[in-house]
C-alpha cells in the first residue's frame, strides 16, 4: 500500500533566469522536509537546454527548448515529483537565454 503523504499545496515559486549557470528555484526546506513539485510550466525565449536538479543530482537530461517554446509538466498534487530530504530545486541553463515560468509545490514533513 502506498504510504499518504501529508502535503500543504499550494506554494508558488516564480521561474526567472537567463545565465547558463545553477538556478536555485525553491531553496531546501530544512531536515526532515521535502519538496513536492505538483506541477512546472517553463517558456524559452530562445533555443536553450535545461536541466532539472534535485539539489546537485540530475533528475533530467538536457531538455531542449526551441525558440518561444514552452512546457506544462503536471505530476498531480496526489503523485508529486518528490524531492530528496532537504534538498533544493535547481535549474541549470546551457546558455545565456531567458526561461520565464512557475513550480507549484508543497512541502512534505516527514
Amino acid at each position: 500500500m502506498k504510504a499518504q503523504l501529508t502535503i500543504k499545496y499550494p506554494l508558488y515559486a516564480k521561474i526567472d533566469i537567463a545565465t547558463a549557470t545553477n538556478h536555485t528555484i525553491i531553496a531546501a526546506p530544512g531536515t526532515g522536509k521535502k519538496i513536492a513539485i505538483a506541477a512546472v510550466f517553463a517558456k524559452s525565449a530562445g533555443s536553450n537546454t535545461a536541466t532539472w536538479k534535485d539539489g546537485s543530482t540530475a533528475i533530467t537530461g538536457a531538455i531542449s527548448e526551441a525558440a518561444n517554446s514552452g512546457e506544462v509538466v503536471r505530476f498531480g498534487p496526489d503523485s508529486p515529483l518528490l524531492l530528496s530530504d532537504n534538498q533544493a530545486f535547481v535549474i541549470t541553463l546551457g546558455s545565456a537565454v531567458q526561461l520565464s515560468g512557475v513550480v507549484v509545490y508543497g512541502i512534505v514533513v516527514d
